[in-house]
């Protein structure tokens, strides 16, 4: 799987996100998917 370019994973005050520069959207998501996505790109 392939993350877009104008997707950035972030996390902050041990809240996990998920940030689309494109369409400017912000996703709170757990840390286990955020996990798999950090370490599948």
């Amino acid at each position: 799987m392939k993350i877009s370019n104008y997707t950035f994973l972030f996390e902050k005050s041990k809240k996990y996100f998920v940030f689309n520069s494109l369409s400017k959207t912000f996703l709170l998501i757990d840390k286990e998917s955020f996990c798999i996505l950090v370490f599948s790109t």
